[in-house]
């Protein structure tokens, strides 16, 4: 396990410190920008990992969502090609759906991890047992 990071995530609010502005110089996407959208903690580097990915793909999505532009950095989600009124009307409900995704899949890996770890302490003890039963029974006289 990460020490310091939550295996649960949650979205906080939009980091207004945190968004860009627009180039606006007439080329294609100048009027976009970068959104942050604050976390109320700061997520694992397997959950940072994942999201991208979560986010590209989700379970449900609009004919406007932009996969590729989501990433996680600190305790932020960044969108980096999108305006703020998309984040009202369009991404917010993606970003829900890709955190709660996220999580699932982190809490899996988790309990996934810990099983393993599990199974291979347990195969340890019973190795160690094994041993200290059989040595007492080698005599080198």
């Amino acid at each position: 396990m990460e020490s310091g990071s939550s295996d649960v995530v949650e979205l906080d609010a939009v980091d207004p410190d945190g968004t860009g502005s627009p180039r606006n110089d007439g080329s294609r996407g100048s009027g976009l920008y970068a959104v942050a959208i604050r976390l109320k903690q700061t997520p694992s580097g397997i959950w940072a990992q994942l999201f991208p990915e979560n986010w590209d793909h989700p379970q449900e999505y609009s004919s406007r969502h932009r996969p590729g532009i989501g990433r996680v950095s600190g305790s932020h989600i960044i969108l980096n090609g999108t305006t703020i009124e998309e984040v009202r009307d369009v991404h917010t409900k993606t970003l829900k759906l890709a955190v709660a995704a996220t999580n699932r899949q982190v809490a899996e890996y988790r309990e996934k991890t810990k099983r393993e770890h599990d199974a291979a302490e347990k195969h340890q003890q019973r190795h160690e047992a094994n041993v200290r039963s059989v040595a007492p029974a080698i005599k080198f006289d």
